[in-house]
């Protein structure tokens, strides 16, 4: 009779949804931070838009909002929360 594990069957591992060192250092960091991924996205969406990279439909409503409304928001955002920045350019180099 052949030993070894049965076809389909999973022996030994790492079990599903552990994460290893450096996801876990990562999240702890983030966590520790304050700084929420929603809070990441955002700022890079106003920042996008910020350089010129918003959408150029005429209809958008988006299109009202000005470059200095949206440097304002930006410098708002990190007022209120200053490790912003530093997390997101680590993520960037």
């Amino acid at each position: 009779m052949a030993a070894g594990s049965k076809p389909g069957e999973h022996r030994g591992g790492r079990k599903p949804g552990t994460p290893n060192k450096a996801s876990a250092a990562r999240e702890a960091e983030v966590a520790a931070s304050g700084v929420t991924p929603l809070e990441v996205m955002v700022f890079f969406d106003l920042a996008g838009r910020y350089v010129g990279k918003e959408c150029r439909d005429p209809d958008n409503p988006l299109n009202a909002v000005t470059d200095a409304d949206r440097a304002q928001v930006i410098l708002a955002v990190l007022a209120e929360k200053p490790k912003l920045l530093d997390q997101i350019l680590k993520q960037l180099t």
